[in-house]
């Protein structure tokens, strides 16, 4: 990568961070403890993913099937694009929920096709909490409440 190209990322994340600062949104973290949002502009594509770590197996695949229950759903609340629901890791100690913007990005498009992509970045990072955090939500309560006035 030339110095110029990391210059350009440097400027465009930068940008990306005061966009999202300004929604509220802070790094990478959606509010609920073992879930993070990451987002990135890489040679050809831009994408944001939710990430599911931080707990036992177990409730990683239990987490991650009650959200792949409502795929089709979710998919609709959210910007069109290429979709990938996938466990990870040994014995699926991490899963994640990726989507990448349909049309192909760079660091050296045009400015005001950063400014799109830097857009549909922000805009999709804000979209993901308001979709997911709520299911979360749910899901996480619905768990620890099984047993409950056995």
């Amino acid at each position: 990568m030339s110095g110029e190209d990391r210059y350009l990322y440097r400027r465009f994340h930068q940008n990306l961070r005061e966009d999202l600062a300004k929604r509220g949104v802070t790094e990478n973290y959606t509010g609920i403890p073992g879930f993070y949002l990451y987002r990135d502009l890489k040679p050809g594509e831009a994408w944001v993913l939710l990430w599911i770590g931080h707990r036992k197996a177990g409730d990683i695949s239990r987490i991650f099937d009650a959200l792949k229950s409502e795929q089709e759903e979710i998919e609709r609340e959210l910007p069109e694009g290429k979709w990938l629901w996938e466990r990870r890791g040994n014995n699926q100690r991490y899963a994640w929920i990726w989507l990448t913007k349909p049309e192909p990005a760079s660091i050296n498009d045009p400015p005001e096709k950063l400014d799109e992509t830097r857009a549909w970045l922000a805009d999709t990072v804000v979209k993901f909490k308001e979709v997911f955090n709520p299911r979360i939500e749910k899901i996480l309560s619905e768990m620890g409440n099984e047993g409950a006035g056995e």
